[in-house]
């Protein structure tokens, strides 16, 4: 495997695009057709504006009520004022600002959220757009993903490869006009995290670190929660192949939490799935279902016949494509390994690793191959096109 070569730049301040000093623009509560909230502080204060013209500050005395009234924004504050505006800005006062939301239509719990708010209509609906400091960002997505009990070497890991996915997707939601979403869709992104000292350390440390592959361009930084002890290639899950998203055996998560799982399926029932799929199973033993996969394959094969694991996966809800069929009297039992797609750096095993004393660099070495360290300054990808312009600029 050839060894990453670690280059790590440092931009001189005479860069003009730096973007490190741009915030991403995060569509919260993306997921919902939010038509009430309730807007509070947290922390710091806010200058409010509506439709750029400055209204209040928001203090601790202060609670905002937003509703969509056809296509405005209805803003009612504690004292019973009602005006109808297009769109609202929140600009933070101070150095450490934070607001919360209480969505009431539909009821769900409230979230804190560091930086800025912006709230327009979208599409009939309330967008809210959390416009976030890059760093606050990472962390945030960090500790969603890696929890808050891991090491500082594995946040760092995390914290770049989080960094470079987000760089990476920077123009996702851009045609509708923020960067990302907080769902599933962009990264898990729900709110203001615990404020997590190691987790604040290692994105601060690793700050503006990125990972290309050897054309200086940002890799798909894939991760999943345990690989069962061999990571898949990338080419046996996804339509394309990535040259750096190769098998990797992996020793360090084979006695983690998730290295093991077990489905129990009555025979009718795999017969039936084999039939759906073209399978010929009339007629022959029920002990030629078995299907050994002790290293990861890509399709279940039986009778000259193919299921790729993936869809498997899919169709069952597994927790991973990485098991072994076996027959045992009238059920199948599905023995797996490993927990999601596969395919980058297995979380449970990069954990094992830095408890090791590994560093970050050999973490990203043994599961990306041939894959280099740039300031994300330096990255030619990296287009201004992707870098919307902040509402609150000219305020």
């Amino acid at each position: 495997m050839p060894k990453i070569q670690k280059i790590i730049c440092f931009v001189s301040v005479l860069i003009v695009l730096n973007v490190l000093a741009q915030k991403v623009s995060v569509s919260v509560y993306n997921d919902f057709d939010l038509t009430s909230v309730v807007v509070s502080l947290d922390e710091g204060s806010y200058r409010v504006y509506c439709d750029k013209t400055y209204q209040f500050t928001l203090d601790t005395n202060h609670v905002i009520y937003i509703t969509r009234t056809n296509d405005q924004i209805s803003l009612r504050d504690s004292k019973g004022h009602i005006e109808m505006f297009s769109k609202i800005l929140f600009r933070g006062t101070g150095n450490a600002n934070s607001f919360k939301i209480r969505p009431v239509n539909p009821l769900i719990g409230e979230r804190k959220y560091d930086d800025e708010l912006e709230i327009r209509i979208d599409l009939n609906r309330l967008l809210f757009l959390n416009w976030v400091d890059m760093d606050d960002y990472i962390a945030t997505v960090v500790e969603s993903e890696g929890g808050t009990k891991a090491t500082v070497e594995y946040y760092k890991t995390q914290s770049i490869i989080t960094r470079t996915y987000t760089y990476d997707h920077l123009d996702r939601h851009i045609e509708e006009g923020f960067h990302l979403c907080d769902g599933v869709h962009c990264q898990a992104y729900k709110g203001r995290g615990k404020r997590n000292s190691l987790i604040l350390k290692a994105t601060k440390q690793t700050a503006g670190l990125v990972i290309t592959d050897k054309n200086q361009e940002l890799i798909t930084a894939a991760f999943h929660a345990n690989c069962g002890g061999e990571t898949a290639n990338s080419g046996d899950v996804w339509l394309l192949s990535k040259p750096y998203l190769q098998t990797v055996k992996d020793t360090y998560c084979l006695y983690t939490r998730n290295t093991r799982w077990k489905r129990i399926i009555s025979m009718q029932e795999w017969s039936n799935y084999l039939k759906k799929n073209d399978f010929p199973v009339d007629g022959f033993h029920v002990s030629l279902f078995a299907f050994d996969q002790p290293t990861r394959k890509k399709n279940y094969i039986w009778m000259n016949r193919a299921i790729p694991f993936k869809k498997i996966r899919n169709d069952w809800k597994l927790r991973s494509s990485f098991f072994s069929v076996r027959v045992e009297g009238n059920h199948i039992i599905l023995d797996g390994k490993g927990y999601g797609h596969g395919i980058g750096l297995c979380q449970e095993g990069a954990m094992e690793m830095a408890l090791k004393g590994k560093t970050y660099q050999e973490i990203i070495d043994f599961y990306y191959q041939d894959v280099k360290f740039f300031h994300i300054n330096q990255i030619k990808a990296l287009e201004e096109s992707k870098l919307l312009s902040n509402p609150f600029d000219d305020l």
